[in-house]
């Protein structure tokens, strides 16, 4: 009873930490309209690039923090909604055409910010270790990197590619919430898969796997837009994927795979044994 009680003080202090930790790095980029620049590069001063810098050594030693505390799942939830809180203060995509941003830079930037999910999360496994209630695997230790680039990780990562498909149903209109809620659940869903088909894998690739797929998808997609961009906004025919936002798909993918873990935590099938 005393460690849950323990355990529940430990993840609401987190919470509350990634709620102060997401709005103050937020206040220093926030423009005339009161919402922050989508990418840095559209800023009209350096604030965004130091406000975006902030925001991920924040949200590292968040994750490092609570994951030492707690749990790596806990650790890189909080990192999370240290990236959420500050994407509810973000723009959505309407507020891309006015900060003059285009469908490939957020494209890149999203696969950027995917790649530094990635190293959160490796960083958070090496420093606060595997999570407790999955099988240990001899060759996921701290000394092997935890299996990051294993092929087993890699199939497991392909379950990435269920986030692509919630997020071309769900997200369907501008809202910034709808964003985010799609992401998440995205991702929410590909952890689950990832969990079936691998479950002595640990997540190390898997938590950042959905914010590069779905930004790879971005890319794509942004190929096709063309100079049009404003319009297909206005006109309401952007390609969903390209209604999120890069700091979206980074918040959406880690909140979301640290839920789906934390509910599968009794499924999953049983992986044979590499000799």
């Amino acid at each position: 009873m005393k460690d849950a009680v323990i355990r529940l003080g430990s993840i609401g202090i987190a919470v509350v930490l990634a709620v102060v930790a997401g709005l103050a790095c937020a206040s220093l980029a926030t423009d005339a309209r009161g919402v922050v620049p989508v990418i840095p590069q559209a800023s009209v001063s350096m604030s965004g690039w130091v406000a975006v810098a902030a925001l991920w050594l924040v949200a590292w030693f968040v994750a490092l923090g609570v994951g030492k505390a707690v749990n790596t799942a806990v650790g890189l939830f909080a990192a999370g909604c240290v990236l959420g809180v500050y994407a509810m203060r973000s723009g959505a995509v309407l507020d891309a055409a006015f900060d003059a941003a285009s469908p490939t830079s957020i494209a890149i930037v999203s696969v950027v910010y995917a790649l530094l999910a990635g190293v959160l999360s490796w960083s958070t496994f090496v420093f606060a270790g595997p999570l407790p209630d999955m099988p240990a695997d001899p060759e996921e230790l701290p000394e092997h990197g935890y299996g990051a680039f294993r092929p087993q990780q890699l199939v497991a990562a392909l379950a990435s590619i269920a986030a692509v498909v919630v997020v071309v149903f769900v997200a369907r209109t501008d809202s910034k919430g709808q964003a985010i809620g799609a992401m998440t659940l995205g991702a929410m869903l590909a952890a689950m898969i990832a969990r079936s088909i691998r479950s002595r894998t640990q997540p190390v690739v898997v938590f950042a796997a959905p914010a590069l797929t779905v930004g790879l998808a971005q890319f794509v997609f942004s190929l096709s837009s063309g100079a049009g961009f404003d319009d297909e906004i206005v006109r309401g025919t952007v390609a969903p994927v390209l209604r999120l936002m890069p700091i979206d798909l980074a918040a959406g993918s880690l909140c979301g795979v640290a839920l789906g873990y934390g509910m599968t935590k009794s499924g999953g099938s049983e992986e044979p044994t590499e000799e």
